[in-house]
């Protein structure tokens, strides 16, 4: 195997191991990093977050064209978010400082906003926002880039999570908050039963259920829909559209509406034959 080609594989292993580490085992709470059956241990867990770090660091070292570079600087940038504490998150901030610089502003908008959110950096998120609306940034990108945090804030229980709501509403009023403290949940007003399709219903006996993210916005409608976990036979797509067509009483904050990421759970069954 090449040099190129050993290079490309460690780098993106290193990515995709970072992307995971920072959307779950340094920021979500850990029951549900556990699960019903348990999941690792801090110390695991510690473990295998400075693993990641050193697999990106060699990977960044041996980058022998800008592009790699670019890449494997990605990769360490979101090892590092995914570490609990400042200095790495401040090397994360310099790393995507960088990138932006390298790639003409291509890449590294979520990582250096993440970045900035994890140290308190609200003023410099708050610039930054308005500086890719000033590059001409449509406010559906501003909302992606603002869906980075959602795997920066914890759980509902978590003591700090209305500072966190708090703080990402002051950087922009319209993007979707985490339920927990003062938010409250939306309240459906009017949901419409799942349909079977076709191929599911030859398959008689069978259940299962479809889990989805959504954000209820202001107006109690559901968007930017993705699914958690599936099901075949058309069901996802089934369950898409069924949620689609609800509606609720949205969330609020201080007694206003707001955005927020909120979890579904479609049932389906099939009846035996």
């Amino acid at each position: 195997m090449g040099k190129k080609t050993s290079l490309r594989l460690l780098s993106r292993l290193a990515l995709t191991l970072a992307m995971a580490l920072t959307a779950t085992a340094a920021r979500v709470d850990a029951q549900t990093l556990d699960g019903p059956t348990g999941g690792p241990t801090e110390r695991e867990r510690a473990r295998l977050r400075n693993e990641v770090v050193e697999l990106a660091r060699k990977a960044r070292a041996a980058a022998a064209t800008p592009a790699e570079r670019i890449e494997t600087s990605d990769a360490l940038g979101n090892a590092l978010l995914a570490q609990p504490d400042e200095k790495a998150w401040t090397e994360a901030a310099a790393l995507f400082k960088e990138e932006l610089a390298s790639s003409g502003g291509a890449r590294g908008y979520k990582g250096l906003f993440a970045a900035l959110f994890y140290l308190h950096r609200d003023l410099e998120a708050a610039e930054l926002l308005q500086s890719l609306r000033k590059d001409g940034k449509t406010e559906d990108q501003i909302q992606q880039l603002l869906s980075a945090l959602r795997d920066h804030v914890r759980s509902d229980d978590w003591p700090g999570i209305d500072d966190a709501n708090q703080r990402v509403h002051r950087l922009d009023p319209n993007a979707p908050l985490r339920i927990g403290g003062k938010i409250s949940r939306p309240e459906i007003l009017h949901q419409v039963k799942p349909e079977l399709t076709d191929e599911a219903r030859g398959h008689p006996g069978f259940n299962g259920v479809v889990v989805l993210e959504a954000v209820i916005d202001k107006e109690g409608r559901t968007r930017n829909l993705r699914v958690l976990k599936g099901l075949p036979w058309g069901l996802d797509r089934s369950a898409v559209n069924t949620v689609q067509a609800w509606t609720f009483k949205p969330a609020t904050f201080d007694g206003e509406p707001v955005p927020v990421w909120y979890v579904l759970t479609i049932n389906y069954q099939v009846a035996r034959q």
